[in-house]
């Protein structure tokens, strides 16, 4: 377990390196070019008598804003410590607001600074000079004010919650807003842009093919420069694409839990189909999957309910054996190949989901309450769907419900790959209805504050918090 802890540790220290000398290198590459486009087209003559100067300046406003406003944040915690989002109400409720705002803002500014300069290659004067100055400017407020509202639930729901004594979490106290503002990102940041800047692109393609026709190198450079346009707005809105992904799938350490529950849950239900009915594999597969057959389903979430509990359970016991007996070595308790999986395996998923490594559930009642009501119904459904024929050949032992050890092995294999492929294509096709799955704790009153001790009374929650100290600190030491 240390290396493994010295491995997340590694792997952090990656993340605040790269941070650090990409994170600079960004912001001052990109502030110098922005401060640099402001002078330009604010002092010189010939470039600010024209509107289309004032949508480039607001366009590189938008962009100092986006950049520094949103990375800012992450190189002072990484090089003082302070976390800013975490300990500032006001810097809570501010900065996404302003980062995206200003991010779609400097994205649709520079889709009006393409617009000016399609205007200005028609041959109609009344459509060059559509767009004044007041009017650009009247546009520019505009947009502005209309991102900012846009964005507005953010700071109005974005607040410190305190998990513990001693610790504060900048999140959104309203679920909704976070799959809002993701939405709205993905169409202002990303889509838009990009459709608006193709469709400028064609049309400019298209008049200098109409008065250009003999000087193709000009059309060859304009081309090139609306493409280079549009791949870098598609190449920006990766990241805010990237957010939106069902964090549910991002989690192989909880997936590969369910996997292993789920094989278990169906194994258990087709013996009983197989014990009750006196039925072969293949008579208990094609009975149990079969699409009309509902009690196979009821079996399964009966079991399913029993198999978390149980679960929970033992994850209490062993939790008990650690860190309040002690009798249990926490370094054999942690091994993911020992004989004690499910403590190790939800101690890994809740250390990865606390430290942030992946998104999860935080608690032992918010994960079993997360699989039992919410993943696990929509992975049996998918798993009758995926489900193929099988062809087990069968000894005459099996007939009479007893399966052979050879033909339990095979109908685990089959299982494995049935639920494997059953949650590869949620992951792929179904990433709506994972969304809006409440997966991550919301850190409020209907999470147990005390994580895992809520099963233990007063006097032993003082022991293992104790111990948990003392046992980590070790364990890390050797």
């Amino acid at each position: 377990m240390s290396s493994d802890i010295d491995r997340a540790l590694y792997i952090f220290s990656i993340s605040d390196d790269l941070y650090i000398t990409f994170g600079l290198f960004v912001i001052i590459i990109t502030t110098i070019g922005n401060l640099c486009n402001c002078f330009v087209f604010f002092y010189i003559p010939p470039l600010n008598k024209h509107p289309n100067a004032l949508f480039l300046i607001s366009t590189s406003i938008g962009s100092l804003l986006f950049i520094n406003t949103g990375l800012w944040t992450i190189i002072i915690r990484i090089l003082t410590g302070i976390d800013y989002m975490n300990r500032s109400l006001f810097w809570c409720k501010t900065n996404a607001w302003l980062t995206y705002s200003g991010g779609c803002f400097s994205f649709m500014c520079n889709c009006f600074a393409g617009f000016c300069q399609f205007l200005i290659l028609l041959p109609n004067t009344e459509w060059q000079r559509l767009i004044t100055r007041t009017r650009a400017k009247l546009i520019i407020i505009s947009i502005a004010i209309i991102y900012l509202l846009i964005f507005i639930p953010i700071p109005i729901y974005n607040t410190n919650f305190q998990p513990s004594s001693a610790t504060y979490v900048c999140k959104s106290s309203l679920q909704i807003i976070n799959a809002y503002s993701n939405y709205w990102i993905i169409i202002g940041y990303y889509f838009m842009p990009a459709l608006l800047t193709l469709l400028l692109f064609t049309l400019i393609w298209y008049n200098f093919q109409q008065f250009l026709r003999r000087r193709h190198c000009i059309e060859g450079v304009v081309t090139r420069m609306m493409l280079i346009q549009m791949s870098s707005i598609l190449i920006s809105g990766i990241p805010a694409a990237e957010e939106i992904v069902a964090p549910i799938s991002k989690n192989e350490m909880y997936l590969d839990y369910v996997k292993q529950a789920t094989v278990g849950i169906l194994m258990g239900a087709l013996r009983v189909v197989a014990t009750q009915q006196k039925l072969t594999p293949n008579e208990s597969l094609a009975v149990f999957f079969h699409p009309s057959n509902t009690d196979s389903l009821n079996i399964m979430n009966d079991l399913l309910r029993k198999y978390i509990q149980t679960c929970c359970d033992e994850f209490c016991w062993i939790y008990d054996d650690v860190y309040i007996k002690t009798t249990i070595p926490l370094k054999e308790a942690l091994d993911l190949n020992g004989h004690h999986y499910i403590f190790s395996q939800f101690n890994k998923i809740f250390q990865n989901s606390r430290s942030n490594l992946t998104p999860g559930p935080k608690h032992l009642n918010c994960l079993a309450a997360c699989t039992a009501i919410n993943y696990m119904p929509l992975l049996f459904s998918t798993i009758f769907t995926q489900n193929k024929e099988h062809c087990i050949v069968g000894t005459r032992s099996s007939h009479d419900g007893n399966w052979s050890e050879a033909e339990k092995n095979v109908v685990r294999v089959i299982l494995q790959e049935l639920v494997q492929k059953s949650i590869d294509w949620l992951n792929i096709n179904k990433q709506e209805e994972l969304k809006k799955m409440p997966f991550v704790c919301q850190e409020d009153d209907s999470c147990n504050q005390n994580w895992d001790l809520f099963n233990f009374s007063q006097n032993k929650q003082v022991i293992a918090v104790a111990n948990i100290k003392k046992l980590w600190s070790e364990l890390e030491q050797n």
